[in-house]
């Protein structure tokens, strides 16, 4: 489905909310993934750009760390992510310390960022290394980012990477009254544990407004889980506000999961998992639900979505996918029905430029052991 999707640039504090729920030259990064199991990395400059990013080791295996140490002036120098600034108009902070991090094989990540001094403000991003310089000429495609506030970890979720993918990885610390005083942090990055947040779309600061010729119909969004037998905790859905459309807001939401247990990336033989109502109190937010009492789900994928319901202003809203990169680059994980859930046929959303999209439906699984 080629579309031409609109941006709906959104306001700075909304931003913030969202967040808190370059070219890589092969010559400047070992092409070999590192693996190691709960080592301490020091910071070695220059890593002021992507082009310089320190090579960091990829916790070997579940429970495993890696700790990065280092520290920086707000004056140091450092690169702008352009992404950012053109999308977020983030004020022209550079990020001073950039890593590279390859992931060897999926499962979930953990990036803690932590300083000390409650007037002290690191912020912490997160991209994915792409080839497609034509739409990201610094060669990194954001994914998300932390920014919690002066004094406070910079914590994500425990976020499931695909794997052959490289994350890069920066570090920003943000002008303060101590400019001239070096004020260390720490990153950790924790492999593995009980919960797996599947996140494959970036709607930050420039979510992409789904097509509205799209109606009645159910649209999800397919996610293998990193380990069985697992349990779906909860799905997170975004329902934007479109211009010179109704709000969604005051409408109840109708979210879906689905189980296929034979995997086959066809939902079409898939059983109902379940079938939910939710409140959308405001438009341009997240809305979770959480499943009581939900059942193990020991082979195949599970699918989650909600129902296009235009006339209740709730649209079919994507994001701009980050996990398509090789060797991912022909992963279908978007799907359409367009009979009530009878069928399912696969989205193929991207727009004129070749920029792959998914729904911007989210979901929290764990461990059912």
């Amino acid at each position: 489905m080629t579309i031409e999707f609109y941006n709906a640039t959104l306001r700075k504090c909304f931003v913030f909310g969202l967040m808190m729920l370059l070219t890589f030259g092969h010559s400047l990064v070992s092409p070999t993934s590192i693996l190691a199991d709960n080592v301490v990395v020091q910071e070695k400059e220059p890593n002021d750009s992507p082009q310089t990013a320190q090579m960091i080791p990829t916790p070997a295996a579940s429970g495993d760390t890696v700790t990065v140490t280092g520290d920086a002036l707000s004056t140091d120098a450092g690169t702008l992510a352009q992404q950012l600034e053109q999308e977020c108009a983030l004020g022209g902070e550079p990020i001073q310390d950039w890593f590279a991090m390859d992931v060897t094989r999926v499962d979930s990540y953990q990036f803690d960022l932590s300083f000390p001094g409650m007037d002290i403000d690191y912020d912490l991003w997160l991209f994915v290394r792409t080839d497609d310089r034509a739409n990201f000429p610094q060669g990194i495609k954001f994914f998300t980012g932390v920014l919690a506030g002066p004094g406070q970890e910079e914590i994500t979720p425990s976020l499931v990477l695909a794997a052959g993918a490289r994350m890069v990885i920066g570090i920003s610390r943000v002008a303060d009254e101590r400019p001239q005083e070096r004020i260390p942090w720490k990153l950790t990055i924790r492999r593995g544990g009980t919960r797996f947040d599947y996140q494959y779309e970036d709607v930050l600061c420039q979510p992409f407004l789904g097509p509205e010729q799209i109606n009645n119909a159910l649209v999800v969004n397919r996610i293998t889980p990193v380990a069985y037998p697992a349990r779906l905790q909860s799905i997170t859905a975004l329902f934007l506000a479109h211009p010179g459309q109704r709000s969604p807001a005051g409408q109840q939401a109708h979210i879906v999961a689905l189980v296929d247990d034979d995997g086959d990336g066809n939902p079409n033989n898939s059983r109902l998992l379940a079938d939910i109502t939710a409140p959308i109190e405001q438009g341009n937010q997240f809305v979770t639900v959480t499943l009581a009492n939900p059942p193990a789900i020991d082979r195949g994928d599970v699918y989650v979505g909600l129902q296009v319901e235009n006339a209740k202003g709730i649209f079919a809203d994507v994001g701009r996918g980050v996990f398509f990169e090789p060797p991912n680059q022909n992963r279908e994980l978007s799907y359409i029905s367009v009979n009530n859930g009878r069928t399912y046929t696969t989205a193929g959303l991207q727009n004129s430029s070749r920029v792959r999209f998914a729904w911007s439906v989210r979901a929290t699984l764990g461990t059912a052991r």
